[in-house]
């Protein structure tokens, strides 16, 4: 007999049952690779889970639809689903770790040159070589400053839409993710939108994975002053005071245990969602093949050469055992 771990007994139907009959479930396949995500931007485990409960009681505060709250749900499991595409040009750019000044830039303004974000470069370009190399690489990024927070952005947010629609979120979790970075005030990217402009569920999600990330890292008293610091900049007004609100009352933070934040984020899974098709599954997994493969040029296409490489071997193997039976 066969003994399966608690992740395969939980994603893996019996081997007798045909794999469009089982009951694995969108929302389970991508909440559990969300935590994937947070690996590749350096965030505390359970940010995407912690952002989709954030992001939801915002959108049921405000009256979004019910068809509009489903497309936010996937939207926020996979708003990081691109992040892995600008790995290498950050690398590139900075000649350091790119997990460590993306998860440093979140807690600073980083659309404006200041003595913060410059002392964030100094710390993270460039480690190890002399003052004056780092003091050049800083001045070339800080005269280069916008054009490579537009490519850093169109590289994640452009590829990470892509993917939604890949696995077949649709066009509203696709655009959301898309117009993740833009800002209310017009300053944001890729494409500069202002105000009403911005989807909604990009402003929702704008405001939620902030007060995640800046509660893990500075506190909820602290993330919730930030967030109100930035209104009418870089976020929805109406919704900053929706936050405020359920700040207030106790009804915003979801808590840090990434285990009990993923089983309510399943139970916030749309009604409407069933078993998830094998052809679904099929495209999930070359999805985020394509993820992990997106982090430097030398892996592209690598997990899809490894699967054909593997398909030969196991067609090779079925061909000799019919021909030896």
């Amino acid at each position: 007999m066969i003994t399966k771990t608690p992740l395969e007994a939980e994603f893996c139907p019996p081997c007798d049952v045909p794999r469009e009959l089982s009951s694995i479930s969108l929302s389970g396949i991508l909440s559990a690779l969300s935590f994937a995500l947070d690996l590749t931007e350096g965030r505390v485990m359970g940010h995407a889970v912690r952002s989709c409960l954030i992001g939801m009681k915002l959108a049921a505060e405000l009256g979004v639809s019910r068809e509009g709250q489903d497309s936010l749900y996937y939207a926020l499991l996979l708003k990081d689903a691109g992040c892995s595409s600008n790995a290498g040009r950050m690398s590139e750019m900075t000649g350091g770790d790119d997990r460590a000044i993306k998860r440093d830039m979140k807690l600073e303004d980083w659309t404006q040159v200041s003595w913060s974000v410059l002392g964030v470069l100094w710390k993270n370009v460039l480690p190890g070589a002399g003052p004056f190399s780092r003091a050049v690489r800083i001045t070339e990024m800080s005269i280069h400053r916008q054009r490579n927070n537009e490519e850093m952005i169109q590289l994640r947010c452009g590829r990470g839409a892509q993917i939604a629609l890949k696995i077949g979120l649709g066009e509203p979790a696709a655009r959301a993710i898309h117009h993740l970075e833009e800002h209310w005030d017009g300053s944001g990217y890729p494409d500069s939108l202002r105000g009403a402009e911005i989807p909604i569920a990009s402003r929702i999600m704008a405001v939620a994975q902030h007060l995640d990330f800046f509660a893990l890292e500075r506190g909820e008293h602290t993330a919730m002053r930030v967030l109100q610091g930035h209104s009418g900049s870089w976020f929805d007004p109406e919704l900053v005071k929706i936050a405020a609100s359920l700040g207030r009352s106790g009804e915003l933070w979801s808590g840090k245990n990434p285990d009990e934040c993923r089983r309510r984020v399943l139970e916030l899974a749309p009604e409407s969602a069933g078993a998830t098709s094998a052809i679904q599954i099929d495209r999930v997994c070359e999805a985020f093949a394509e993820i992990v493969d997106a982090k430097s040029a030398f892996t592209s296409s690598h997990s899809a050469g490894v699967a054909q490489a593997d398909e030969r071997v196991c067609e090779r193997r079925r061909v000799r055992f019919r021909v030896e039976v």
